[in-house]
């Protein structure tokens, strides 16, 4: 049940208030539900604040040393949520009127709401427990309503007094088995403590650093191939010859593999480009490169061959391949 959670109860209570009037204290006579919030109002409250504490007088809650907090409340009714949601499309073909009034949900009276949060332990002293049964439950229940009765049963007196039934309660049993009809359910108990430290599930140091450390490695390890080792970088003096790539940097190798994934990519960004056909150049500019390239006759995008002539001529260098010196 919810009403108990990791050794402590959550007791919830609607007792019915009376219809009618009564005669107050300066003998005026006021409805029920008028004299019990002049009643709650004042009632002292604990001792937690500055302006508490000048007042001197501290909660009769108190005196029982179980009572973690506890709160009353005067239920007038209940709050209209709205209609229920319903889809337009449905109600036009089954001829439903969303003009119709629905039912609403009202409460025939007023009720005094009790909520309180203490030890769910039968006699002082008593370890917390970390299960209870149903019936063991009632009977923390009701232990804690004999508490309440033995300490604060003037205070109680003028409270329940406005309620329906209480003229029923003349002692310690009586008042436990009337909280006990009054009690409803607690769904959602809200409780910040625990009998043991829970496990608590650490974070995955090792993944995290493996997560962080491969990709990284694997950038330096693309970043220094391409500086000492990879094919065709900017130390290499021409076309790379058979035989001359280094043995981890052959084509279809694991390291060329991610070579042309990872740096391939910024390498291509970095080439210079021809000023004429806008297009990346992937030779050096070097005097080397460009008598390799004489010899092989391979011209650039932009390079126009001469119908009357042979000989290959660049619109954007200007340069003759057969007056490059060998």
């Amino acid at each position: 049940m919810p009403n108990f959670d990791t050794g402590h109860y959550f007791l919830t209570t609607l007792a019915p208030i009376k219809h009618g009037s009564a005669s107050d204290e300066r003998g005026v006579e006021v409805s029920h539900i008028e004299r019990l919030r002049t009643t709650l109002a004042i009632l002292p409250t604990a001792l937690q604040s500055p302006a508490t504490e000048q007042i001197g007088i501290n909660s009769p809650f108190a005196r029982d040393r179980h009572t973690h907090l506890c709160r009353f409340m005067v239920l007038d009714d209940v709050v209209y949520n709205g209609r229920p949601r319903s889809d337009a499309i449905v109600n036009a073909l089954t001829g439903k009127d969303p003009l119709v009034p629905q039912k609403v949900d009202r409460l025939n009276c007023a009720y005094l709401m009790f909520a309180a949060d203490f030890d769910a332990v039968k006699e002082e002293g008593d370890p917390l427990p970390e299960t209870l049964t149903p019936a063991e439950q009632d009977a923390v229940r009701d232990a804690y309503a004999r508490r309440l009765w033995q300490t604060m049963n003037l205070e109680l007196r003028e409270i329940y007094d406005n309620c329906v039934g209480f003229n029923e309660v003349s002692d310690a049993d009586g008042f436990a088995r009337y909280l006990g009809r009054c009690q409803v359910e607690t769904t959602m108990p809200f409780n910040d403590y625990w009998i043991r430290p829970p496990k608590l599930h650490g974070l995955p140091v090792t993944g995290l650093i493996a997560l962080v450390a491969v990709p990284a490695l694997v950038t330096l390890i693309g970043f220094l191939w391409w500086l000492f080792g990879a094919p065709n970088s900017r130390w290499s003096a021409g076309p790379a010859r058979s035989g001359s790539w280094p043995p981890l940097s052959r084509p279809g190798s694991p390291i060329a593999t991610l070579y042309g994934m990872a740096i391939g990519p910024c390498r291509r960004a970095t080439m210079p480009i021809c000023r004429r056909c806008s297009s990346r150049s992937t030779y050096s500019s070097t005097s080397r490169t460009l008598r390799s390239r004489a010899r092989a006759r391979i011209p650039r995008p932009c390079m126009r061959i001469s119908a009357h002539s042979s000989r290959v001529t660049s619109r954007t260098t200007r340069w003759h391949p057969a007056s490059v010196r060998a």
